[in-house]
């Protein structure tokens, strides 16, 4: 361009698409104009969509002008350059137009009033010709300024890593089951804070947009016999409150789906509850409703021991599937708006529970026995149709063991070996003995097979195969499943790598979404109108 000089920009963006991100822009601009230089921005919020501009001018000699805009999650993102200077010249010329029109309004308004000679004919006059003049004087100024901007659209990376970041932040991700509270209870940590043990703490969940991850308020099997498990539970409801009491506004109570979302509006990660075995219900449905009153939304029947509710995918049974309380159990939980999990149950108890269950069932940390055969603990192909039939849907727990028959082999042998091993030397089992046995089974047999983000993937695919992409969740059992968690998703940092591989395997954004917390989200809202149209009242926000 002849009389022209060529001006760099240097924008820098906070948080598109990852933190740091700069791009350097140029483009052709008279020489010794003022620039103008105007970014347009669209990004989402929840489900809105938020447009936003920025602007700065640079002087005749252009060079670095760096900007940064402090906004995350952008959807789209465009900068524009013109030139000031000839804007405002086009301006006056437009002005002049707008005068010329006033003028000619000025003689019609005073023509109209000139019979009763209204004192109203020159200001009338004088008002409308100077609206138009800055009307016209401003659109053509405009007009003719856009016909020498440059439109320099900034699109997203390709880079899936980029894509997977950004996503982690705009979604909303709902784990289904983590056991802080059980891991804070033996060893405790400021959550709030970096930790030095764990697969959880505030930094590491901001980091993989983990906003809702369900703390699982769990009771060991021998405490029903002991008595002991109802105060194991309220033990830890007790330190899930104190986690939020400790840091308000990193993290608030969630006791609808909504809360969930405002939640997250508000900037702050929700602490779901849900109680992984029933035992500390006592038998009583009383302490059904004083542990809803307490913030648990959801109720794994059982654990790895038959119970007074259920029997166990890991026992022999003592019912033939639920007992007669545990049937009044599940039609309790529908009427009080408190979704059933099915994890841990037998085969038969699960039939039994989908038979009463008026609502959504879920299974908050579980897999398809697809990829384990054979392994109860793991839900088949059948159950999962059933699960989706009722408008539910699995949690895809990161357990290698729960992944791979590999690595489930190799647990389970190796655990059977140590408890034979410590039976026969009459040695009461501890975290020392089994660590010195672990150590020597990996010298004789290799290391433990980790499953990889792949095998996460796959579960995930089996089940969108089998019964649509509206009935699958994540349940990572991050602090309950130790040191078998799988290559690149060993802490809540990392959910980026898994929704990496999704977009890899060809998920579109809203469907990964879904899978990330909009699946479990609705099952809950819907648990939740069943409630209310048995005549309770709304849940509490």
């Amino acid at each position: 361009m002849p009389g022209s000089k060529r001006l760099l920009l240097a924008l820098m963006v906070l948080g598109f698409p990852s933190p740091g991100w700069s791009q350097d822009l140029s483009t052709e601009m008279p020489v010794g104009s003022r620039i103008r230089v105007n970014i347009h921005g669209q990004e989402t919020i929840g489900r809105l969509r938020v447009l936003w501009t920025d602007s700065l001018e640079m002087g005749p000699d252009g060079g670095l002008a760096p900007m940064k805009v402090r906004f995350s999650n952008i959807d789209r993102l465009e900068v524009s350059m013109g030139s000031p200077a000839r804007s405002r010249r086009e301006a006056v010329i437009g002005g002049l137009i707008g005068g010329a029109f006033g003028g000619l309004t000025f003689n019609i308004v005073a023509r109209k009033y000139s019979d009763d000679g209204s004192a109203l004919a020159l200001p009338l006059g004088a008002l409308i010709g100077g609206v138009s003049g800055v009307l016209f004087g401003g659109t053509v100024g405009d007009a003719a300024s856009r016909e020498t901007w440059r439109v320099l659209p900034v699109g997203r990376r390709d880079d899936p890593r980029l894509r997977a970041v950004d996503l982690a932040r705009s979604a909303i991700i709902v784990d289904g089951h983590l056991d802080v509270p059980n891991r804070l209870q033996a060893r405790w940590e400021d959550v709030s804070e970096a930790t030095t043990y764990g697969n959880f703490d505030y930094p590491r969940a901001v980091a993989g947009g983990l906003d809702a991850p369900f703390m699982a308020i769990y009771t060991p099997s021998d405490l029903e016999a002991e008595g002991l498990a109802k105060e194991r539970a309220d033990e830890l409801i007790d330190i899930v409150w104190d986690i939020i009491f400790r840091a308000p506004g990193r993290f608030n109570a969630a006791l609808s789906a909504n809360a969930v979302r405002s939640n997250r509006f508000e900037g702050a990660i929700s602490l779901p509850m849900g109680m992984e075995n029933g035992a500390p219900l006592e038998g009583d449905l009383a302490n059904l409703r004083y542990f809803y009153g307490r913030g648990i939304r959801y109720i794994g029947l059982t654990h790895n021991a038959s119970n007074h509710i259920a029997d166990s995918s890991r026992d022999d049974p003592r019912w033939d599937g639920l007992s007669p309380f545990g049937e009044e159990v599940v039609r309790e939980m529908n009427r009080l708006g408190m979704m059933v999990d099915v994890s841990h149950i037998s085969d038969a108890a699960f039939w039994d529970v989908m038979e009463v269950s008026k609502a959504p069932v879920i299974a908050s940390h579980s897999g398809a026995r697809h990829f384990t055969p054979g392994w109860p603990r793991n839900l088949s192909d059948e159950m999962i149709r059933a699960l989706a039939d009722g408008g539910g849907l699995v949690m895809i727990n990161f357990g290698s063991s729960f992944l791979t028959q590999e690595a489930n082999a190799y647990r389970y042998g190796r655990r059977d070996a140590y408890r034979t091993s410590i039976a026969d030397r009459g040695l009461e089992p501890t975290e020392e003995l089994e660590a010195e046995f672990n150590e020597a089974w990996a010298a004789e047999y290799g290391p433990f097979p980790f499953a990889s983000i792949d095998d996460v993937l796959d579960q995930i695919d089996h089940i969108v195969d089998l019964v649509g992409i509206d009935h699958v969740g994540i349940g990572s059992d991050f602090d309950g499943v130790g040191d078998t968690l799988p290559i690149g998703l060993k802490d809540v940092s990392t959910y980026p790598n898994l929704i990496r591989g999704l977009f890899e395997r060809g998920y579109s954004e809203v469907e990964i979404r879904q899978i990330l917390g909009e699946n479990l989200l609705r099952v809950w809202a819907n648990v939740d109108r069943l409630r209310e149209r048995t005549g309770r009242t709304r849940a509490p926000r």
